[in-house]
């Protein structure tokens, strides 16, 4: 039988986080070009607090820590506290954490919808 010792486990996940970190720097940059003239040690410093506050809400999964970026780059990283939607909707106990990420991924695109139509 392999035994894992808790220094190895900690390893392997912080290996696994800075591997997705990275991975949404990429995205981030690649989805939104004003981004490049963001420091690069700034801009993981922002993604690092944004994973953060994502996950006092209750996000856990890649996909739902990458909705809340987007969010959060697209909107402002205060985003769930200016705008009471989606404070009501991400404070909620009664709404699932699946449904946050997927309500927040919609009401984004509304978001910048109806700011396209206003040009």
């Amino acid at each position: 039988m392999i035994t894992v010792r808790r220094e190895q486990f900690d390893a392997l996940a912080q290996s696994g986080e800075e591997s997705f970190e990275s991975r949404l720097v990429l995205f981030l940059r690649e989805q939104f070009p004003d981004s490049a003239a963001e420091d690069d040690t700034l801009f993981l410093q922002t993604i690092r607090q944004q994973i953060a506050r994502a996950r006092s809400f209750g996000f856990q999964t890649e996909r739902q820590l990458a909705t809340w970026l987007v969010s959060a780059w697209a909107l402002g990283i205060d985003f769930d506290s200016r705008f009471p939607a989606a404070q009501g909707v991400l404070s909620s106990p009664l709404v699932t954490v699946d449904e946050k990420a997927a309500w927040l991924e919609s009401w984004t695109r509304a978001m910048f919808e109806s700011l396209e139509g206003q040009d």
